[in-house]
């Protein structure tokens, strides 16, 4: 710690953090809080080298040339989210009633998230629940939780009960973990077919958005206007049959008062893409050899029919990739371009005057050390799991090869064909296992994984790393049926582990909900007591 603290501190404000997997436990949230003051005790924020804000994406959506997003009749969502997060318990009808009876009203009957956007591990659970409220029906878009999510085959169940998810429809690529339980399965798009304009994710200093548009045209079936079937597609020609505002013709606003059709999805993301070219100084016209270059011969007539007199700077876009501002704004001397300009809080004044649904008892304002894992009512998760059997701690962390996307690709097999259980040669040594032995990692609550395990210097003693990116329970990986053909599984589709298989359910929860950080709510898929065994060896 000394050592690391001298090198932090010996470089002024060219210095900075990070902090994100690890975190991912929980009491992650005040962990990411102690790291990020680091750079405020150096004072890095909005130097050269130190604590960056990223300036933001070019709105591909609102812009110069159209505003996209708003449109006669829209509605705004209101009330609460299922998964309970932005809203303070003390809001609640709950908390409300119970104050006005004279009750206490702690705890709530579950947790609530107010410094959190989105949960995706509590709507599934909260529905079957009935708390705050219970789900009609559950749409998914290219949505897997039952892979990716921590824990969640402790509720696999409610996705079977229709009582408790009547109607699901999944909109997907593939027959996943997930969409395998749904009612309908409707297609969707893969990489190379699909729209979109985004930002990245963090980590750059100049203005950016990438776009994508299908290279190559999707073989999903077609609409009778000759789009192929895809979540975008479907949800234009629903709301077309239900009549819904913000589809059809004169569904898009144009800065010039006009209005625009929206029918196909093109209809949209081109103009989104006009908005890019026009924003700020527009970007410069494409040339012929940039239409040849990039591939864009096909789209011409298309561009000029939507895009009229500024194609070309809509084909520039294209031809690129998106709209990327210089690299030399990133700096301005020695500070950055791009400033925080807000005041920083040492201390957070909203967060400890907040008080825990649960506990009722108020966050702490300031980094606080707190020895981890723990449960929703704050009681150490030590206290129901047996120590000295279960005395290794699991996390994940993600293959430098492959990802869930890749199970299916043969080339990627052929240069790692699996993912591993990685452990320290003093772990190996203890539990009398050796390179390439199958083991089995099991938490305390009957989940269980099973693996070939590596032996190596760079991880921890005591714990047990997970490489993610593998362990398919379906895509492919299962037998299934469709009107009555058998599609046998493909056994190299389920090499590998998958540590979210060994999410653990939190004890003083309702059923169905997972460990989670007791602030955030952000899934717990770290920190996680289990015990290793050697199955047999494969040598």
């Amino acid at each position: 710690i000394v050592r690391i603290a001298k090198e932090f501190t010996s470089y002024g404000r060219k210095a900075t953090t990070d902090i994100h997997g690890g975190a991912m436990n929980t009491v992650g949230m005040y962990a990411a809080y102690a790291v990020a003051m680091l750079g405020a005790m150096v004072g890095n924020l909005n130097y050269k080298g130190g604590m960056s804000v990223h300036p933001g994406p070019y709105d591909a959506y609102k812009g110069p040339v159209y505003d996209l997003l708003d449109y006669d009749g829209k509605v705004k969502t209101h009330g609460v989210r299922i998964d309970k997060a932005g809203f303070k318990y003390q809001d609640t009808t709950e908390y409300k009633t119970k104050k006005a009876q004279g009750l206490n009203p702690y705890p709530a009957k579950d947790k609530w998230y107010p410094f959190s956007n989105a949960i995706e591990s509590d709507w599934i659970a909260s529905s079957a629940h009935g708390y705050p409220y219970s789900l009609k029906a559950l749409i998914t878009v290219n949505s897997n939780p039952a892979y990716a999510q921590s824990g969640f085959s402790n509720v696999i169940e409610y996705l079977k009960d229709p009582k408790k998810i009547p109607l699901f429809i999944a909109i997907d690529p593939f027959i996943n973990e997930t969409s395998t339980y749904a009612d309908y399965i409707l297609p969707d798009n893969v990489l190379y077919e699909e729209w979109g304009a985004m930002a990245p994710w963090g980590a750059y200093l100049t203005k950016i958005t990438t776009i994508r548009y299908p290279a190559i045209e999707s073989p999903n079936a077609k609409f009778k206007n000759g789009e192929s079937i895809y979540a975008e597609s479907f949800f234009i020609e629903l709301g077309k049959a239900l009549n819904l505002p913000g589809f059809g013709d004169n569904a898009l606003k144009g800065a010039d008062g006009k209005t625009y059709p929206l029918h196909r999805p093109h209809d949209f993301y081109l103009r989104a893409f006009e908005n890019l070219a026009m924003q700020d100084t527009p970007v410069p016209d494409a040339t012929d050899e940039d239409i040849e270059l990039a591939g864009l011969t096909n789209w011409v007539p298309l561009l000029k029919s939507i895009n009229g007199n500024n194609w070309r700077k809509v084909a520039t876009i294209m031809s690129r990739g998106g709209r990327y501002a210089p690299y030399n704004t990133a700096y301005d001397g020695e500070y950055l371009n791009f400033k925080y300009k807000k005041m920083l809080n040492i201390y957070n004044e909203e967060l400890g005057s907040t008080k825990d649904a649960i506990t009722g008892q108020y966050y702490h304002g300031l980094p606080k050390y707190i020895e981890g894992p723990i449960c929703a009512d704050g009681s150490s998760l030590w206290t129901k799991v047996d120590k000295n059997q279960y005395s290794l701690i699991a996390f994940g962390y993600k293959s430098n090869v492959l990802s869930s996307p890749n199970a299916s690709s043969d080339k990627l097999r052929d240069i790692k064909l699996s993912t591993y259980i990685d452990i320290n040669s003093k772990t190996a040594k203890e539990f009398g296992i050796e390179y390439g032995d199958l083991v089995k990692v099991s938490n305390p609550f009957g989940q269980h994984i099973i693996g070939i395990v590596r032996v190596k210097e760079g991880i921890t003693p005591g714990t047990i790393g997970i490489e993610h990116g593998l362990g398919r329970l379906a895509e492919g990986a299962d037998t299934i049926y469709i009107n009555n053909k058998k599609l046998p599984a493909m056994p190299l589709r389920q090499t590998g582990v998958n540590i979210n298989m060994l999410g653990i359910q939190d004890p003083a929860r309702p059923k169905g909900h997972v460990l989670t950080d007791f602030v955030t709510g952000a899934t717990a898929r770290n920190t996680i007591p289990v015990k290793i065994e050697k199955i047999r060896s494969l040598a």
